[in-house]
């Protein structure tokens, strides 16, 4: 009896089916149907100028600019909307290319798709894919467009995506639709699309989302607004308080509300959003150019922080370039299983493997066995049933039809399953059991073979009711990937723990183990036989494992959760459909971009574009350098606000005290603030330290108590030093203006110390300069550059309110800067 069903369906007779389109045919339907991608709306440049303008720092420049020129003061007006262009022009730029950054990490991350052309499997961009392309499917793949089942073996499709149903259809006959979107939860297939892009129909609904979308907020910017909101609201109560104390104390009330949104614009911190937003977008796009993908930039944070990295073996420590390098047959022979060299013993191993084997997969020790013995004549055996690998049975099984109701059945498997459905203890044939632990300890992965015959006309629903005879076992040689015994020292040595999790036989993946690297004692946890033992997986099996073999899904999740318990930060790096709940559980899922599933890479936060494992370690030294930057970045913000702040409150507090910065000094100090930021701090040179101590583990909060008091003794040392130049000043009579300028100047080259000391942890500020690009010293020499012009050009000393002081407070000034530089050193 023939079956045809949801196990398996023979290829339609299609003229494209064997080879796929050709490159003529490719131009040709994409020229007709266009690319299987969707137009996205794009926020226009006048938008983007807007939303800038509309920020709380923006409003309050232009309602300063506003004031200045009621007060008739039309040229300061002027001159401070100009000034304000600018600070809107720096804005604009910085979220400007934040999004742009974000837009090229949206098209570097395109998946790909499998197909056939011109008779060759190829991986391309799915946006690539055409109409009448043959794209080939397996578990965890997501389907690229519509179109038809032309082959399948056990196809379950996941179709909750457009139906809402959760349980996976079966997919039967051949001919049935396949829709864009979905995704395969069991088997293979060959499907040939039908629409691509908005003619598919998830392509029709989402040009209806595309027409009615509003823009949502991640919830990052939404708790990022809500901070701005919070510290405009609590500006703005300090800001009219000393508004009016300044107009009760002095008088004048538009002089006074000046002084108070001068107070505002100081409390304002609009710089940390900015930080975050651009640092964290600027460090995805730096790791895409390392080939590493982040789908998620806030796991950036949990990346630098990692302390536990649970790896798979194959395809990720090796190459997953397999070649069959053993072959041991095997015969019945006087009561014993025993290991064979004759030629039919040989044959009937080499006819097993290929019948076991599909002919169509991406599995590389199935490319093995199909280019050491390819079909050739063997294709006119006609498969009409296949039970399909699963985690409760590591073996696959083929049957072929013969005549009447008899089945030839062929099953490739885990030795210890081929084993089990053979019915021999392994035990008793220590000669087998030792060739196998010979192969397994040189690294080679083995895969058992056998063989039965079936006479009935029902097919039974598992393997367990075939009488299975022995046929043998291959060898794989699997070599380690260049590079991934250096890398993994420098993980240990960052005090990264790395585990192994595997699916291969323990000895092998002891074997890869040592060739790799790994610390000793490589405990090792055979994950079939400990779920056996009814046991269930504790902390302490997790701490004094290194290997787990033979690891089941769910042991896998476990592992994970076990540490996090602990207070570990774990990354995990997994391929397939099992892989998926630990990915997502973990801290930091990374994904394979080659050969990983579909459904392990949208579960991953990370994804390696090019499967290398020496990606990982500068993935993590990337994460620790970004983490460092950001800290550093709001070191620096907290303490500069510190004498700000102070200058502008305390002359509301002594009526006879000159007012110290005006908002133009305020906005002449954002354009040195901001560009530090967003330009100095990101670009700022690694940690000496970064990648030789143990993680630093953040848990809520980036800054921590220690540091922020740091930041606030860098910011009192730098106002007592401009205090006590206002009161030498004094002393030498310095007239209001006069004192104003000195004050502002020290503030301004204070500033300037102040980001080279906190620019690195371990570095002296000769040291950071020395080593720091064009960007940082441009910023610094501009800055040098911009203070003396103010200074020296009357028109614009005059719109500041300054007055050049005398020599001698001049030279008090330089000795209170270098106080400044010495307390700041001494605190570093």
């Amino acid at each position: 009896m023939k079956v045809t069903g949801s196990y398996y369906i023979a290829p339609m007779k299609i003229p494209t089916f064997e080879k796929g389109l050709n490159n003529a045919q490719v131009q040709q339907q994409r020229a007709k149907y266009g690319f299987n991608a969707l137009e996205k709306s794009k926020t226009a440049i006048w938008q983007r100028i807007v939303k800038s303008a509309s920020e709380p720092m923006m409003l309050l420049l232009l309602a300063c600019a506003v004031i200045y020129i009621l007060l008739g003061d039309f040229w300061s007006g002027f001159i401070f909307l100009g000034w304000t262009s600018l600070v809107l022009l720096s804005s604009f730029y910085r979220t400007y290319r934040s999004a742009n950054v974000l837009a090229a990490l949206e098209a570097f991350a395109q998946p790909s798709s499998i197909v056939l052309r011109n008779g060759k499997q190829i991986q391309i961009k799915r946006q690539e894919v055409v109409v009448l392309d043959s794209v080939l499917l397996k578990e965890g793949t997501r389907i690229p467009a519509d179109g038809y089942l032309v082959s399948g073996t056990y196809l379950k499709i996941d179709e909750s995506l457009l139906t809402g149903e959760a349980i996976a259809i079966e997919k039967t006959k051949i001919g049935e639709k396949l829709f864009s979107g979905t995704m395969v939860t069991q088997g293979e297939g060959i499907m040939q699309v039908s629409a691509v892009g908005k003619n598919a129909e998830i392509g029709k609904i989402s040009v209806l989302l595309e027409k009615n979308k509003t823009n949502q907020s991640s919830p990052l910017q939404k708790s990022l607004k809500r901070f701005i909101r919070s510290s405009f609201i609590l500006a703005i109560c300090i800001a009219l308080l000393i508004t009016v104390i300044f107009a009760l104390t002095r008088g004048t009330l538009l002089q006074a509300i000046l002084n108070g949104l001068s107070t505002a614009m100081a409390i304002l911190p609009e710089e940390f959003p900015m930080v975050l937003t651009l640092f964290f977008s600027l460090a995805a796009w730096r790791l895409a150019q390392k080939n590493v993908l982040t789908s998620r930039i806030s796991v950036l944070e949990a990346l630098g922080s990692t302390s536990v990295l649970c790896t798979d073996k194959t395809g990720t420590l090796t190459q997953n370039k397999m070649t069959v390098e053993s072959a041991l047959a095997c015969q019945f022979i006087k009561g014993l299983w025993t290991i064979t060299r004759t030629d039919s013993a040989v044959k009937n191993l080499a006819q097993t493997a290929s019948l076991a084997t599909p002919l169509f997969s991406h599995d590389a020790m199935e490319d093995a066995i199909r280019k050491k013995y390819p079909r050739g004549k063997l294709k006119r055996f006609e498969l009409v049933h296949t039970y399909p690998m699963s985690s409760s049975c590591f073996a696959m099984t083929h049957l072929y039809s013969i005549s009447g109701a008899s089945y030839n059945v062929f099953s490739k498997g885990a030795p210890e399953t081929i084993l089990k459905h053979c019915k021999i203890e392994i035990t008793t044939h220590q000669t087998i059991l030792d060739e196998l632990n010979q192969l397994a300890s040189t690294g080679q992965r083995l895969l058992g073979f056998a063989r039965a015959k079936y006479h009935s006309q029902q097919i039974p629903e598992s393997i367990d009711d075939f009488e299975f005879e022995l046929v043998g076992f291959l060898g794989f040689e699997d070599p380690i990937r260049p590079g991934v015994k250096a890398t993994v020292q420098k993980l240990h040595k960052a005090g990264v723990r790395l585990m192994m999790m595997t699916g291969d036989y323990p000895l092998t993946a002891n074997s890869i183990a040592l060739k790799a690297g790994f610390l000793k004692p490589h405990e090792l946890l055979n994950g079939q036989e400990f779920e056996k033992s009814g046991k269930t997986l504790s902390y302490q099996n997790v701490m004094r494992t290194t290997i787990f073999a033979r690891i089941l899904p769910a042991q896998k999740l476990a592992v994970v959760r076990l540490l996090q318990e602990k207070g570990a930060v774990v990354a995990m790096i997994g391929d397939g459909i099992n892989d998926a709940p630990a990915l997502q559980a973990a801290d930091v899922g990374i994904a394979m971009g080659k050969k990983g599933a579909d459904v392990a890479r949208e579960a991953a936060s990370l994804v390696l574009l090019k499967d290398q494992f020496t990606e990982i370690v500068q993935a993590i030294e990337m994460g620790r350098h970004l983490l460092n930057k950001i800290q550093n970045a709001l070191k620096y913000i907290v303490a500069i606000h510190i004498p700000i702040i102070g200058l502008c409150i305390v002359p509301a507090l002594f009526s006879n005290m000159p007012i110290f910065l005006l908002p133009f000094h305020i906005a002449f100090l954002e354009l040195i603030i901001d560009p530090a930021c967003a330009l100095a701090f990101e670009n700022a040179p690694k940690e000496i330290d970064l990648m030789n101590k143990p993680p630093e583990v953040i848990q809520t909060k980036l800054i921590d108590k220690k540091s922020i008091l740091k930041s606030i003794s860098y910011g009192f040392v730098i106002f007592i030093g401009v205090f006590m130049t206002y009161l030498i000043g004094l002393q030498q009579q310095q007239n209001e203006a006069q004192q104003r300028t000195l004050s502002f100047s020290l503030l301004v080259c204070a500033n300037l110390i102040l980001i080279l000391h906190t620019l690195s942890r371990t570095k002296s500020s000769w040291q950071v300069l020395k080593e720091s690009g064009w960007i940082t010293k441009s910023i610094l020499i501009l800055s040098l550059c911009a203070l003396v012009a103010v200074l020296a050009i009357p028109m614009l000393r005059t719109a500041f309110s300054f007055e050049l002081p005398n020599a001698l407070s001049a030279v008090a000034a330089f000795c209170s800067l270098v106080g400044i530089a010495l307390g700041l050193k001494l605190l570093h």
